[in-house]
């Protein structure tokens, strides 16, 4: 079966709108036909759940308890599925199961900015909200990024996990590690390019992605857009431990020119110069190419058109009235 994309850094099945002093547990159990249960429990510090235009999620039922002296609301839900593509709250994530493999991955597009797709920092995450999912299979687990329980069939991963490795899969059999599976596959931007506009890069994959990150942040979906500038380090890693990486600049910056401004006029001779941060491809004046530092001094008017690597342009139109 292939798998394409990646997982994503696994938020709780329940979304709640406030993250202060919450904790949720998933447990699922998966039967051989895609068939199963699963229930949802949530705990939020009561004192969050009396602020104006505060809303609970009504199809859970709450009761107040106490934990560890501190006051909650704990709210449960239970339901049962036809299919793991018919599991409830679970809008916006793709997952895939059978006898080979479980995987569960965000189905859209993440940004990436520096931190992880929920806006803070790891352990900023992590200290606010604790996160467990544990899925009972009916089959003996052989490998994954969680935690295999003593029964074998049953894994946990935990909140630690999930922000870490963006990821939530196992396998089953030993056909998905295949040593003969090739390397992931990156597409949407090659080794050593050079970028001007927003991207969006992707990863095919013959079996399960492990990780997926950009610049050693791990992404949270099935394709990534790049909107930063600067140099960009895109890796990805499947179960087999065969990683493909590239590396490519975003650019979106027009070279810097010296000497010389647009619509200027000049008595006497200019001395022209200008750089990129990330290079330039090519510099012309009238056409015929010159270097930094030329400088010009006939009589003439004249256009600089000064290219970087990425394809952004400084083109300046000036005049020289005299020696």
């Amino acid at each position: 079966m292939k798998k394409k994309g990646i997982a994503v850094v696994l938020l709780a099945a329940l979304i709640l709108t406030l993250l202060c002093g919450c904790s949720t547990d998933l447990s699922m159990t998966l039967n051989a036909d895609g068939t199963g249960s699963v229930k949802q429990t949530v705990l939020i510090e009561k004192e969050y759940t009396e602020g104006d235009g505060v809303t609970l999620d009504e199809t859970f039922t709450y009761e107040d308890v106490t934990v560890d002296g501190k006051a909650y609301k704990k709210g449960t839900k239970s339901v049962t599925f036809s299919s793991v593509n018919a599991i409830p709250d679970m809008d916006g994530y793709q997952l895939a199961f059978d006898e080979n493999s479980f995987y569960m991955r965000n189905a859209e597009e993440s940004d990436v900015s520096g931190e992880a797709a929920t806006g803070m920092t790891s352990e900023e995450f992590k200290e606010i909200y604790q996160y467990n999912c544990t899925i009972t299979f009916p089959y003996e687990v052989k490998k994954t990024n969680g935690t295999i329980q003593p029964d074998q069939k049953t894994v946990v991963w935990d909140c630690d996990q999930m922000y870490e490795n963006a990821n939530c899969w196992a396998v089953f059999t030993d056909v998905p590690t295949d040593a003969s599976i090739p390397a992931p596959k990156i597409t949407g931007a090659k080794n050593n390019g050079y970028y001007k506009k927003n991207i969006t890069v992707k990863v095919d994959s013959d079996t399960v992605i492990d990780t997926f990150s950009v610049n050693g942040n791990a992404v949270g979906a099935g394709s990534c857009l790049i909107t930063q500038e600067g140099k960009q380090k895109v890796s990805c890693t499947d179960i087999n431990g065969k990683t493909t990486t590239i590396s490519f600049v975003m650019d979106q910056t027009k070279p810097t020119v010296k000497g010389v401004a647009n619509g200027k006029t000049y008595t006497g001779a200019k001395t022209i110069k200008f750089s990129d941060k990330y290079g330039i491809k090519s510099a012309t004046l009238n056409g015929k190419k010159i270097s930094s530092g030329k400088v010009v001094s006939k009589k003439g008017s004249y256009k600089l058109v000064v290219t970087d690597k990425a394809g952004n342009k400084s083109i300046i139109k000036f005049k020289i009235t005299s020696k």
